[in-house]
C-alpha cells in the first residue's frame, strides 16, 4: 500500500485514438519514480470531467473517492511495499486516462531521484543518489548500464540536456550497492518557434503569507493560453491546461525560483517568489514579552512610590503626635 500525500495530475482533453489516452501529466510526492519501502507517495487527479480514479495495472486504488463534482480527486493509501511497484494513471469513467507513471518501490538501501515527467531540451537536470539512512554519500551514475559520471555529494547534474541524454539511469554507492533504474525522457524544442519567447508573469514584490498568488506562463507575442509546465527550483511543481498556476494560501515553503515551459517553445527565465510573514507569531510574542516587562517595571515603580508615601505619612503623623505630647507636658514642667 502507499500513503499518497500530494501530487498533481493535470489533463488535456485530447485523445490519442488508438489508446484513448488524454494528454495529461501525473505527478507524485515525493517527486521521484523510486521510493523506499514503507514510505509514502501521493496522486491527485485533476482536469477530467465526471468521475475519475487512480488505478494501476491490477485495480483501481480502493481509497480513491469517486466524486464527479470535485475538481480534484486525491488518493491515499498507507505504506509502499515492493509489490506496489508498477504503472499508475488516472482514468475517467468513459475510459479516458492520463499518462502513465512507472513507480519502483525498493526494500534496498539506495534509490535514484530524478525527474518524473519529461524535461525540455536545454534544461538543467539533477540526478540524486539517496541512501535510506546516510545522506551525501559519494556515488557513481550509469546510463543504460554504462558509467557516465560521479558525484562526491551523491548527485550529478546535466547542465544542458539534449535528446542524446535520454536513457535508463541508475546509481550506486560503495557502501550500499546499486539502485534500480529509471528513464529520463527529453522533449524536443521546435527551432522554428524560437522567435516566440516564453515568459512567466508573477508578483514583482514580496507577498504576504496567506495571500493568493497566481503565476502565468505565456508567449510574449501571443495572447491565447497554452498548456504549461511549472517548475520550482528546477523541480516540476505543477501542470496547467490554461497556463496558470495558483497558490491559494502562500507560505514560506512556497518561496523559491519559479520558471515555466510551453511544449515546443522552450522555457522561461526564472523569477523568484518571496514570502513575508505577517507581524504575528514570533514577532508578536517578543512584543508581548516587552510589554509585560514594561508593565512589571511600572507596577514596581508605583509600588515603591506608594510605600514611600506611606512612610512619609507615618513619619509626619509620628512627628505631630510627639509635638502634641510635648505641648501637654509643658504646664507640668513650668509648675
Amino acid at each position: 500500500m502507499l500513503t499518497f500525500l500530494l501530487a498533481l495530475l493535470v489533463t488535456k482533453p485530447q485523445l490519442e485514438c488508438a489508446q484513448n489516452i488524454d494528454a495529461a501529466s501525473l505527478r507524485i510526492v515525493p517527486s521521484s519514480l523510486q521510493l523506499f519501502e514503507y514510505k509514502s507517495v501521493s496522486f491527485t487527479c485533476e482536469g477530467f470531467k465526471g468521475q475519475r480514479r487512480v488505478r494501476n495495472q491490477k485495480e483501481f486504488i480502493p481509497m480513491c473517492p469517486r466524486d464527479g463534482n470535485a475538481s480534484v480527486v486525491a488518493c491515499t493509501v498507507e505504506y509502499a511495499f515492493e509489490t506496489d511497484s508498477g504503472q499508475y494513471w488516472c482514468e475517467s469513467e468513459d475510459g479516458h486516462r492520463s499518462n502513465t507513471v512507472n513507480i519502483t518501490v525498493t526494500a534496498g538501501s539506495v534509490i535514484l531521484e530524478g525527474p518524473v515527467l519529461p524535461v525540455m531540451e536545454g534544461d538543467a537536470v539533477t540526478l540524486r543518489c539517496r541512501h535510506k539512512n546516510m545522506p551525501y554519500l559519494p556515488a557513481d551514475f550509469y546510463k543504460d548500464g554504462h558509467l557516465v559520471g560521479s558525484g562526491d555529494q551523491g548527485q550529478m547534474t546535466i547542465g544542458n540536456v539534449s535528446k542524446s541524454d535520454e536513457g535508463f539511469y541508475s546509481c550506486s554507492t560503495s557502501e550500499s550497492g546499486k539502485s534500480a533504474g529509471s528513464p529520463l525522457t527529453v522533449r524536443h524544442i521546435d527551432k522554428s518557434n524560437h522567435q516566440e519567447e516564453v515568459i512567466l508573469e508573477g508578483p514583482v514584490l514580496p507577498v504576504m503569507e496567506g495571500d493568493a498568488v497566481t503565476l502565468r506562463c505565456r508567449l510574449r507575442k501571443t495572447v491565447s493560453n497554452h498548456p504549461a509546465e511549472f517548475y520550482k527550483d528546477g523541480i516540476p511543481a505543477r501542470s496547467s491546461l490554461t497556463g496558470d498556476m495558483s497558490i491559494l494560501s502562500v507560505s514560506a515553503s512556497d518561496e523559491g525560483l519559479y520558471s515555466c515551459a510551453i511544449s515546443g517553445f522552450g522555457r522561461s527565465t526564472g523569477s523568484r517568489l518571496m514570502v513575508r510573514r505577517p507581524l504575528t507569531g514570533a514577532l508578536s510574542s517578543h512584543r508581548l514579552l516587552l510589554l509585560l516587562w514594561i508593565a512589571i517595571i511600572i507596577l514596581v515603580v508605583l509600588l515603591l512610590s506608594v510605600i514611600g508615601q506611606l512612610h512619609y505619612i507615618k513619619q509626619t503623623v509620628s512627628a505631630v503626635d510627639q509635638l502634641k505630647t510635648e505641648a501637654r507636658m509643658e504646664p507640668y514642667v513650668l509648675s
